[in-house]
């Protein structure tokens, strides 16, 4: 059984500015490049082609330069530098290119040429083969440039190269992790890349009897004969797409390699109930799988007198005529647990370190023999992680020599397993799921800030303000509610301190807010209202002044202002009616009263004489008394008066006479004079004379 093996090689990188051979002279921020690829067996030197461009928004060369490990380094791979960088435009990037190992120093390592040996890039030497992990793009690495201040920056490479060793033996000694892999769907005994008649592996037993049709998985390792080499193998589980894996390879189900036992993993024919097989869809194996087992465990050849350190890790399948419809995918990969430098920890790709594995993407309806092919686009072919874009996510299982295999916990290692900074990572055998948290949407790898206000106000009130934050959503009942925001009650602002309105104005409640008005006969804002006003002046002598008559009957309450000038009288015709009255404005108005004149009452009448009739005697009859005097000012309103003239009442009517004897007469006493006042009060009325007649009235008072 052939195939094709490679070989990892270890890699160190020591940072370091000073003793570099011909460095720039460097004036103002520095960066100091280390590019590593260390102690390569066979390898004589390795040649770099080193670039920095600026963060401009069009980008700009710092500088360029072609590096040997020879010139620049130790001689057998690594290589170091000390350029500047633009501080004032960054990030800076650091391209970096490899153009080639060789056995020997080389003699010219020619010029910059973006790893191409071509033109003036040729170089002077005996290349080596290997897989170069910069044939379609530069390794890069940004940096922020910082003014006055060094800067390391560190590319950590393992080179992939061709050895030709069997798949099951170790003929020679070296120091370097050496790997070999392949895929075999059949035993293509004559070669011809298919699968005939009559080549089925007959491995495994079927339900019924006798051994089925078996697919074969197989990777072996080793890191080296020292004392100090041991071999780790990491491997992930196998993951099948038996639906369309031609329009993107989603799986159906997965295989674990990582059994605690060795050998057959289930009870043949029954995928549902084997632990081997896992979610998505585990009864979905039993169409195309009949069983599953696993063979791994170190090997005791030897290799120039010394333990070689080989591990195997083998994965046979027993298949069903329908497995054509399948494609499989799993990767795995080595490691010297020893070497604390290789970029390799614990079943993860340390950050910007570059790392190779071996990629199995195999369609199973097509696949023969597949070796593992180096550099090419086979079915078992070799990869690079790189120091750019997404890490590589860690690998599933670790097998040591001697151990079961232990399950990677991918979510100790790397940034979150590899998952999203928000997400939450969950190990599981074999792997890891990536979930994102509530308020996020996407599959765990990427998760996105769901803006929950865009739907159904977020889960708010309606009244409320739906505010969206990273992960979540704030809800706020506005002005004039209360509540949690989820619930808003509206709050009703008059019941408080007439919801801070004029005493004079009307409070009224509306959703979330409140208005005020003022009442009637009031003017301004509703939070400040004062009087409606109007002004009047008496500018000569009048009686039975009314003020509601004189500004206009007003319906609404007013502060009116009322000024009588200097040298006017106002006067009353009758002690009944007042000289000066507000008459019958509305509640509420005011009167503010200027005098400067006179407001002077009237005077009452006096009261009726008393008198006798001498012919009906003894009737008689008691003198009456006088009348009270008219007011000079009278108001149903509030009244504030500046006085600088005369206000009288007007004087009370004289009680009338006694009475008068005679015979045959009548007689009665006079009546009293009236009161003082704008007009006397009418003298009493005299008792009635035999005639009926009476005295005259008394004279004014």
């Amino acid at each position: 059984m052939k195939s094709t093996s490679w070989y990892l090689l270890a890699t160190l990188g020591v940072l370091g500015c000073s003793d570099v051979p011909d460095a720039v002279d460097a004036v103002g921020p520095t960066l100091a490049i280390d590019v590593a690829a260390l102690n390569l067996t066979g390898v004589g030197d390795v040649v770099w082609d080193l670039e920095v461009v600026n963060g401009a928004t069009t980008p700009e060369t710092v500088w360029q330069r072609r590096l040997s490990s020879s010139g620049y380094g130790d001689g057998a791979g690594s290589a170091s530098y000390v350029g500047t960088c633009d501080a004032a435009a960054n990030p800076n990037t650091v391209r970096v290119w490899v153009v080639g190992a060789y056995a020997a120093a080389v003699g010219d390592a020619g010029a910059f040429n973006q790893g191409s040996t071509a033109g003036a890039g040729a170089v002077t030497g005996t290349p080596l083969p290997f897989e170069n992990p910069t044939t379609a793009a530069p390794l890069t690495r940004e940096v922020i440039c910082v003014e006055g201040g060094d800067v390391a920056v560190q590319f950590d490479v393992a080179l992939m190269r061709p050895a030709q060793q069997g798949f099951f033996d170790v003929a020679v000694s070296f120091n370097d992790v050496f790997c070999s892999a392949k895929f075999d769907c059949c035993d293509d005994a004559n070669t011809n890349d298919a699968c005939d008649d009559g080549e089925d592996i007959a491995l495994l037993f079927t339900p019924g009897a006798g051994r089925g049709r078996t697919m074969v998985l197989g990777f072996a390792c080793t890191a080296g004969t020292g004392g100090d080499d041991a071999t780790t193998l990491y491997m992930d589980p196998l993951a099948f797409d038996c639906t369309d894996p031609a329009s993107g390879f989603e799986a159906d189900f997965t295989v674990s390699p990582g059994g605690a036992a060795a050998g057959n993993q289930c009870t043949a024919g029954d995928m549902a109930g084997c632990p081997a097989v896992s979610d998505p869809a585990p009864a979905e194996a039993d169409t195309y799988l009949y069983q599953v087992a696993v063979y791994r465990g170190d090997e005791l050849l030897q290799s120039g007198g010394g333990a070689a350190h080989k591990a195997y890790w083998n994965v046979a399948l027993g298949v069903y005529g329908t497995i054509g419809a399948c494609a499989l995918r799993t990767r795995a990969t080595a490691d010297n647990p020893n070497d604390a430098f290789d970029g390799f920890v614990g079943g993860a790709v340390s950050a910007g370190a570059v790392y190779p594995y071996v990629d199995w993407d195999v369609p199973l309806g097509t696949c023969a023999s597949e070796p593992l092919t180096f550099g090419g686009t086979g079915m078992v072919r070799t990869r690079y992680s790189g120091t750019s874009g997404a890490a590589l996510p860690p690998f599933g299982f670790a097998l040591a020599p001697g151990l079961s295999p232990v399950d990677v916990d991918e979510c100790q290692l790397l940034d979150n397993g590899g998952c999203a900074p928000d997400a939450t990572c969950t190990n599981v055998a074999g792997g890891r799921t990536c979930a994102c948290p509530g308020g996020f949407s996407g599959d765990g790898l990427t998760c996105v800030d769901v803006d929950e206000c865009q739907t159904d106000n977020g889960g708010c009130s309606v009244d409320a303000t739906c505010a969206n934050t990273v992960g979540g959503r704030t809800c706020t009942c506005p002005d004039g509610y209360t509540g949690d925001g989820v619930t808003c009650a509206e709050t009703d602002e008059c019941l408080t301190d007439n919801g801070g309105c004029d005493a004079n104005a009307t409070c009224t409640n509306t959703p979330g807010s409140f208005s005020c008005a003022c009442d009637p006969g009031y003017s301004g804002d509703g939070f400040s209202c004062t009087l409606l006003t109007g002004s009047l002046t008496v500018s000569a002598n009048t009686q039975n002044y009314d003020v509601f008559t004189q500004a206009g009957s007003p319906t609404t309450p007013r502060r009116i202002y009322v000024t009588i000038n200097a040298g006017v009288t106002v006067s009353s015709a009758s002690a009944a009616t007042p000289a000066f009255s507000s008459g019958a404005l509305p509640a509420g108005s005011v009167i503010e009263l200027t005098n400067a004149g006179n407001i002077i009452g009237a005077g009452g009448n006096a009261g009726r004489g008393g008198g006798v009739d001498t012919r009906t005697y003894p009737y008689s009859w008691a003198a009456g008394p006088g009348q009270a005097g008219g007011a000079a000012v009278q108001s149903s309103v509030p009244l504030e008066i500046t006085n600088t003239g005369n206000i009288f009442g007007g004087g009370g009517g004289g009680g009338g006479g006694g009475e008068a004897h005679g015979v045959n007469k009548l007689a009665g006493g006079g009546g009293g004079g009236g009161g003082a006042g704008s007009v006397g009060g009418a003298g009493g009325a005299a008792g009635p004379g035999f005639s009926g007649a009476q005295y005259a009235n008394g004279a004014p008072g």
